[in-house]
């Protein structure tokens, strides 16, 4: 509460009260990255992109809150030296994005880089000794639950079928994923968090640790990743260099030297496993070589500049080996990464890019090295040393992240990338000292609150409570029919969403009130709609999977009305487009009317052909190179035309063979593709052309492995099919099979 235009701020309002909130925010924000799950939506980690965005608007705003009611001046020249690569590199992918086609299609991907750039902002401003210790204890409380649900995942996986309630338990055979929807997301939390409990039982010597630290190392090896496996040998060797080398006394020789050999024999002992696994499991090592290779050709194409930020999933099916649909042997899952890290930002950034990211990294590492260097545990005393260990933990935490990722693709999605960004925020500072934030405001009495305050702190209020009321009615809606025997799933879902929203509420509404000033509520105020924003993407998820159950049983007409509605909340997933078109063309009623419900403008008549096209050149602007996008609009082409005279039909099979052979581009190896051409040739009354069709399946794309070649001599349609073609075409052209 200020006292007058120039004057002070009331007690209430100190730095370290808006440090405790943002801190609360973070930890509870690491809690629900690390535990957070909902099955009722098409991706069952959704909800913890939903917390990422929501949670990185909100915190982001209240630290404005701050530098607005403590007149914090944060532009000064130290601040904008150290933060000088982080910018440079933060342009650069700022018009990478713009500048590049289909931005719009890339939006998911660049709106998560903006949200953490934010909570690397303000945490970096806002670390400190004391935040670093809530957030190691929030990650902590993240172990104990995900490791102990990682136990439960176990047991009912090998020897105690039943005792996990979620139908979800084993998605991935026996690999455990605990709440991440992935065992190697679920391996890379592992890796890093410990890290931070090594860290906190040699700062704390708390034997509870050791029992946290067991679980942590039998859920990563029951996750069977091998590049975690790798990754936290690597790890554990840099983290005992460091510890053994700065956090010990100089007389504890002998004890270095034993624990030394420990850690070498765990390190080579994991080193061992890893290759004993990837021996036995060598399908998922040549997927990520052939993927490599891939990223490769992409990296050659555009070498200066790349594809454009987050465009990997785009460009990258131009580049697709066809030996990665026989691994895979689906045809209907478009891979979204590089499966490392570092060749994906060389491909989306180009190698100018990649080079302002190895020195955004380098910059950051070697400040940190500097920092060790001069630590002494004999001389530091206490806040130093535990400012130390914080930074042994999240530094050891942050590369053992990254090592991963020369293997994974964990650090794209939230379960590790929130971390990734709120670590290196905390390095930051760490490494170069607490940055500069002078404040003008002084502690004086508080001034009487003017009629422009209460008018913003109503209009505020208004907002957010009635957001926070449309987030409550919409999980009502989202969940109703999934509780019925369910009590357990009830109280935790509710009782999770109830607390997030009310302490939402609580936190802004307090903030709001003590700092009386218009421009605070204001700021609260556009936040509250930009995190339903976010919420947005979760309830298309949902209208998403609602759609996907209607169009199974055949009832289009609802399950168009859920895609609309999806559509409504997230308008940047192509994927939904296409599922419209697949459901339309379903139905393909050719019958022009008008139906508002399924995205009709008003007093315009279509047919589900025109609703389809438009659904299919929708995706397709936000997609141009997905194999499946074409193979379903040609399918779509087809099966109108078999409803139209013969002279409307060649038409629409002319366009559906244009889009089949685009999609024959991008996959030489899905077989419904051919006998799709087929199809049209045999329509068109050109068996020969059906004939060479399925002949060329048969002899499969060039530049593959014999292995892979031999299964399409197996196909047992394909097969069937040509032995008709062959009869029929003897009966027309003796001479045809002689030519062949």
């Amino acid at each position: 509460m200020l006292k007058n235009k120039t004057g002070g701020v009331c007690r209430a309002l100190q730095s370290d009260y808006f440090q405790s909130i943002i801190a609360f925010w973070f930890c509870a924000m690491s809690v629900l990255a690390a535990c957070g799950f909902f099955l009722l939506t098409q991706d069952s980690a959704q909800v913890k992109i939903a917390v990422f965005q929501a949670g990185a608007i909100g915190v982001f705003a209240l630290w404005l809150c701050k530098l607005f009611a403590l007149r914090v001046n944060i532009f000064t020249i130290r601040n904008f030296k150290i933060f000088l690569p982080f910018i440079l590199y933060f342009a650069y992918v700022l018009c990478s994005y713009f500048f590049r086609p289909q931005f719009l299609g890339r939006f998911n991907s660049f709106f998560n880089f903006l949200c953490g750039s934010l909570i690397f902002v303000v945490a970096a401003f806002e670390s400190g000794e004391l935040m670093i210790r809530r957030i190691s204890s929030a990650v902590i409380i993240a172990g104990w639950i995900s490791f102990s649900y990682g136990i439960l995942q176990i047991a009912n996986n090998t020897f105690l079928p039943g005792a996990d309630i979620f139908f979800w338990t084993d998605m991935f055979g026996k690999r455990a994923f605990s709440t991440f929807a992935n065992p190697n997301f679920f391996a890379d939390f592992c890796l890093f968090s410990l890290m931070i409990i090594t860290a906190r039982f040699l700062q704390t010597r708390d034997k509870k640790l050791i029992v946290l630290l067991t679980l942590g190392l039998i859920n990563i090896y029951f996750t069977e990743s091998k590049g975690a496996w790798l990754a936290l040998a690597c790890g554990a060797v840099l983290f005992a260099a460091i510890y053994f080398g700065r956090f010990t006394r100089r007389a504890a020789a002998k004890g270095k030297i034993k624990s030394a050999i420990f850690v070498s024999i765990f390190a080579l002992c994991l080193c061992l496993l890893s290759v004993f696994y990837a021996a036995g499991r060598i399908r998922s090592v040549n997927f990520r070589i052939i993927t490599w290779k891939s990223a490769l050709e992409m990296i050659r194409a555009k070498p200066l500049l790349g594809w454009g930020a987050g465009s990997f999933f785009i460009n990258y099916a131009a580049y697709k080996k066809p030996q990665i649909f026989y691994i895979e042997g689906l045809h209907n899952i478009q891979t979204a990464h590089a499966e490392n890290h570092y060749l994906e930002i060389a491909a989306d950034l180009g190698l100018a890019g990649f080079a302002l990211f190895l020195f955004v990294c380098f910059y950051l590492i070697s400040a940190l090295w500097r920092k060790f260097r001069k630590f002494d545990v004999e001389t530091a005393d206490e806040r130093a040393g535990g400012e130390a260990y914080g930074r042994l933990a999240f530094g050891a935490a942050l590369i053992s992240i990254y090592i991963h990722n020369l293997v994974d693709i964990s650090i794209y999605f939230v379960s590790s990338g929130f971390f990734v960004f709120l670590f290196s925020g905390f390095m930051l500072s760490s490494a170069y000292g607490p940055l500069d934030m002078p404040s003008r405001a002084v502690v004086g009495t508080p001034r009487k609150s003017g009629k422009l305050f209460f008018i913003c702190a109503i209009l505020a209020s208004f907002v957010i409570f009635a957001l926070a009321a449309r987030v409550i009615s919409d999980f009502a809606f989202m969940t109703s029919g999934y509780f019925r025997e369910r009590p357990l799933m009830f109280l935790i879902n509710w009782t999770v969403l109830i607390a997030s929203v009310c302490a939402v509420c609580f936190i802004f509404a307090k903030v709001i009130f003590k700092c009386r000033r218009a421009a605070t509520a204001l700021i609260l105020a556009a936040a509250a709609p930009l995190m339903y924003f976010a919420w947005g993407f979760m309830k298309a998820g949902n209208f998403e999977a609602i759609a996907g159950a209607f169009a199974s049983r055949g009832d289009i007409k609802e399950a168009m009305i859920n895609y609309n509605k999806a559509v409504k909340y997230n308008r940047f997933d192509s994927r939904l487009y296409r599922f419209m078109g697949i459901a339309l063309a379903r139905r393909m009623n050719m019958a022009k009317t008008n139906n508002p419900m399924e995205g009709d403008p008003k007093d315009e008549l279509f047919n589900d052909y025109q609703r389809s096209q438009k659904s299919f050149q929708t995706a397709s602007r936000l997609n141009p190179n997905e194999p499946l996008l074409y193979f379903d609009w040609g399918s779509m082409q087809r099966e109108a035309a078999r409803k139209l005279p013969p002279a409307e039909a060649n038409v629409l099979y002319s366009s559906a063979r244009a889009n089949f052979e685009k999609a024959l581009k991008f996959d030489p190896v899905f077989d419904g593709i051919y006998f799709q051409l087929a199809n049209i040739d045999l329509a068109q009354s050109n068996p020969r052309g059906a004939y060479d069709w399925l002949l060329k399946y048969m002899s499969g794309p060039p530049g593959v492995e014999e292995e892979y070649v031999a299964r399409h001599g197996e196909n047992k349609t394909a097969r069937e099919s040509l032995a008709m073609l062959e009869k029929t075409l003897n009966m027309t052209s003796g001479n045809y099979l002689k030519e062949l």
